[in-house]
């Protein structure tokens, strides 16, 4: 029988187990969810096969990196989960996930998000805090359906803190340039235990 949903979490596995690995190929025209949250997996686990997966749980794991080209066979998700991992940078081929809603990539080491995540245009959750962000992309005010936003626990400062060091690479340092009216569907941004100084104005 086909598994839809897969969940191998608390294991305390540095690797997917080979009978786990069958599974996933054996089920990955019908797999929609997978969770191996809570383990000790220190890479990306290989999903090539799962091209109709909607959700993938690996959070509260020991990631490091995630090879940009798993992304490409991942085109259904909908909700990723990476929190609570070691990741220092998120690859910018997470924007073939046209259809991604909910992303939380908290808890890690990022210092910046990739511009790329200002392509998602369909995510409505974006978690991020818990870095050590400096900046966001000011083309972040194009996720127009965009519900929750959170940025608490970074390292993010004020316009008049930054003037000085703008990137001119698409990231911004001031928020004016990050929050727009196409953000209409946003009813909740986090930015406390920041460094700012002072409150958006578009706020």
């Amino acid at each position: 029988k086909k598994v839809e949903r897969l969940e191998y979490e608390n294991r305390g596995i540095q690797t997917i187990p080979p009978t786990i690995n069958n599974v996933i190929l054996e089920s990955g025209a019908t797999l929609v969810s997978i969770s191996f949250a809570n383990n000790r997996l220190d890479t990306f686990p290989s999903l090539q096969s799962c091209v109709v997966l909607r959700q993938l749980d690996l959070g509260h794991n020991e990631i490091q990196s995630i090879p940009g080209e798993e992304f490409h066979h991942l085109g259904s998700l909908r909700k990723l989960a990476l929190g609570h991992n070691q990741l220092e940078r998120v690859p910018k081929e997470l924007a073939v996930l046209l259809r991604l809603e909910h992303l939380d990539v908290s808890h890690n080491k990022l210092t910046r998000l990739c511009l790329e995540v200002c392509q998602l245009g369909e995510l409505v959750v974006l978690n991020a805090s818990n870095n050590a962000l400096q900046t966001i992309p000011r083309a972040l005010h194009l996720l127009g359906k965009l519900q929750r936003l959170l940025l608490q626990n970074n390292c993010l400062e004020s316009t008049r803190q930054r003037r000085q060091g703008k990137s001119g690479d698409g990231q911004d340092d001031a928020f004016e340039e990050c929050l727009g009216p196409e953000m209409e569907c946003l009813y909740e941004l986090n930015l406390s235990a920041n460094m700012l100084t002072t409150v958006p104005r578009r706020i």
